[in-house]
């Protein structure tokens, strides 16, 4: 089909196909198709389809000799190699005593950590319909992290992991003085990894990311990988008593509603109503995790936004703790104003920039894809 990228319209086809698309019934493993040695492979089921069967136990083969036990599992692999890696859901007993079960494989390849791979010139050649023949090259990305995503309509962005870490490192550190010459580091707080991940740049066009990728390498980031940026969906705070919770995975709740006393992380009494709905959330989904984050203005220095953002943070997983809920459901982060979503340049932007923001995650993920069934 040639299309008027501008108008959309179609104005030739030259040969169209019926594609029928259907959701097979069987365990699915969602994982990278390929990892580096030393780095954990997260392996989920929750894209399974068991078609009404109630899974009990979840039986899992790394191929090379492990074998772990539930719904979501890591490992890390230490030698280099293609693994074959094998899922069995087993159900709980029927009335007559009867297990069913579903299984599946997929095979990852895992890539030494600090190995040089020369990038790949590869030539590819194609008729057009006249039939003239053309050919081009390309090159290959040299690593590829990238697990399916399930929503592939809209435009996928990548970025340049530097590194992730266990414990939080200032954006001042001496080992940014120089990247930051060339492209901002942007901090997050990864909650399947329980790590701080540290990032640049952000391209849609491989050509850019090349040029990225290359800036970094040169600059002996010897653990940078190329990773797609996962939009997290923004959601109402009208919308939570209405959604199933396996539309909440992945979502963030930004609220502009907390409020705090004046240069304090004291919380004011108009917040407590927001609050008791989160905390409704939090008892109707006991597997939900948040990461708090908190965000302010940029009067002030730096290091004093980022202490006063922390300590706003605190405050509200203080608050949520102090009503019952395990401290370990709750990251707090204060990222001050480092990710303003407006100008500064007026009281409005401002304004809109001193917020709270809840990422959502789940550590369970099979009740909701049975209550998104209908």
């Amino acid at each position: 089909m040639l299309v008027d990228r501008k108008t959309q319209s179609v104005f030739h086809v030259l040969k169209t196909h019926e594609l029928v698309v259907e959701d097979r019934v069987q365990a699915y493993i969602a994982s990278p198709d390929t990892i580096r040695t030393g780095r954990n492979l997260f392996l989920d089921p929750r894209l399974s389809n068991l078609d009404g069967m109630v899974a009990a136990e979840y039986h899992w083969n790394l191929g090379d000799g492990t074998v772990k036990e539930g719904k979501k599992v890591q490992h890390a692999y230490r030698t280099a190699g293609a693994y074959m890696v094998s899922l069995d859901i087993l159900s709980k007993p029927d009335e007559e005593g009867r297990i069913r079960n579903r299984c599946n494989t997929k095979l990852v390849h895992v890539v030494d950590k600090y190995r040089e791979h020369e990038d790949m010139n590869i030539t590819a050649v194609y008729q057009d319909a006249f039939g003239k023949t053309h050919s081009y090259e390309f090159q290959e990305l040299p690593f590829d992290a990238f697990a399916l995503e399930t929503d592939e309509l809209n435009d996928v962005k990548f970025s340049v992991e530097l590194f992730a870490s266990q414990d939080r490192i200032s954006l001042d550190d001496p080992r940014f003085i120089e990247i930051n010459k060339f492209y901002r580091v942007v901090e997050q707080f990864d909650p399947q990894r329980g790590s701080y991940v540290y990032s640049v740049g952000e391209a849609t066009e491989l050509d850019e990311l090349y040029k990225i990728f290359q800036t970094v390498k040169d600059l002996d980031f010897m653990d940078a990988e190329v990773h797609i940026l996962e939009e997290e969906k923004l959601i109402d705070l009208s919308d939570l008593s209405t959604r199933p919770s396996i539309e909440l995975e992945r979502t963030k709740l930004r609220l502009d509603n907390i409020h705090f006393a004046y240069k304090s992380a004291q919380l004011e009494e108009n917040s407590t109503e927001t609050l008791g709905q989160i905390a409704n959330l939090l008892s109707k989904y006991g597997d939900l995790q948040l990461v708090i984050e908190a965000h302010t203005d940029d009067i002030g220095s730096g290091t004093y936004n980022l202490q006063l953002s922390q300590k706003r943070a605190n405050s509200v997983v203080e608050y949520l703790t102090a009503m019952g809920f395990d401290a370990d459901r709750f990251v707090a982060v204060g990222h001050g104003k480092n990710h303003p979503i407006a100008s500064n340049e007026s009281e409005k932007g401002r304004s809109a920039n001193r917020r709270v923001e809840f990422r959502m995650t789940f550590r369970n993920t099979e009740e909701q894809a049975l209550q998104a069934k209908p």
